[in-house]
């Protein structure tokens, strides 16, 4: 890897590459949010247009599922990343493309429609198993286990859906749950996570989720998404193009406005979430009885 002045990030080759496709498919944005849905991916088309104008990262997850978006808008005979792709990995490196594909095998060699490896139709989630179609309305039957950390985890989607249902009970569960667990930005959970205030939720209880929880509740969106739009929105409001560096600007300056709105949003959703958890805090430590109480909560995710 050596340094070089015409290397672009990954995110901004793969945005570029989505474009061309989608064109060349006669696609809108929302077409490719669909089949990004439908891929395992929480797209919406604020997403992609960020992802287009080069205003947002791309994670290891959501590139391994890039043939699957792409198989699902009916295939394409052309290359995500191409060999002779220079990529920027740090602000003084870069690598061809053809070195980076070499290091993730082929999963971007060309896709037609129908990819080696289908994603799964079912939802798997802790206390149980989607029994429809993910993308269907359902009913979850919660599974017991008698060890304890098997509890746990089911106590814990329990209550989640409990305070789902308090706060948004108009909203389709099953869509909430896709979309709240579709992949996030650890960096962000990293600045949040001790700015939002304390509560009687169990430790194990992870950052990242209480985060994108927290988001959902307050914009019926995970973070990123409700980001993108706010910047895409401002984006476009200008009457001139705007450079990567400004892109940023706006997109930095709308997450910070959001990290606010978040935090007090979160002291008002404190009381509700906390006696959503209140029945997992106190037999927190009661394996068979965690479980019984895991058992007999059916969920509908179906509102």
């Amino acid at each position: 890897m050596t340094s070089d002045g015409n290397s672009r990030p990954l995110a901004a080759i793969v945005g570029e590459r989505l474009k061309e496709f989608r064109e060349e498919r006669g696609l809108r944005q929302a077409d490719l949010a669909a089949a990004a849905t439908a891929a395992g991916l929480g797209w919406g088309r604020s997403s992609i247009a960020a992802l287009e104008n080069g205003s947002r990262n791309i994670g290891v997850e959501e590139l391994a599922l890039l043939p699957f978006l792409i198989s699902n808008a009916g295939g394409w005979d052309k290359e995500i990343i191409r060999p002779s792709d220079k990529i920027r990995v740090s602000s003084t490196h870069h690598m061809t493309g053809a070195t980076f594909r070499d290091y993730v095998g082929k999963l971007f060699a060309p896709v037609g429609e129908e990819p080696g490896t289908r994603v799964h139709q079912r939802v798997k989630i802790p206390l149980g198993e989607v029994e429809e179609s993910w993308m269907e309305r359902a009913t979850v039957k919660s599974a017991f286990d008698p060890e304890l950390e098997r509890a746990r985890s089911a106590a814990i989607t329990i209550a989640w859906f409990r305070a789902l249902a308090a706060l948004r009970p108009k909203d389709d569960r099953a869509a909430a749950f896709t979309r709240v667990h579709s992949g996030g930005d650890y960096e962000l959970r990293r600045r949040v996570r001790e700015r939002i205030p304390a509560m009687n939720i169990p430790d194990e209880v992870a950052e990242y989720d209480v985060l994108q929880w927290l988001a959902y509740f307050i914009w019926g969106s995970t973070f990123e998404d409700e980001r993108d739009r706010r910047a895409n929105e401002r984006i476009s409001e200008t009457d001139r193009d705007v450079s990567r560096r400004g892109i940023q600007a706006v997109r930095g300056h709308v997450t910070r406005e959001m990290i606010e709105e978040l935090l007090a949003g979160a002291k008002q959703l404190k009381a509700p979430i906390e006696e959503a958890f209140a029945p997992v805090v106190k037999l927190w430590d009661d394996g068979p009885a965690l479980g019984l109480w895991a058992k007999r909560s059916t969920i509908t995710l179906s509102r």
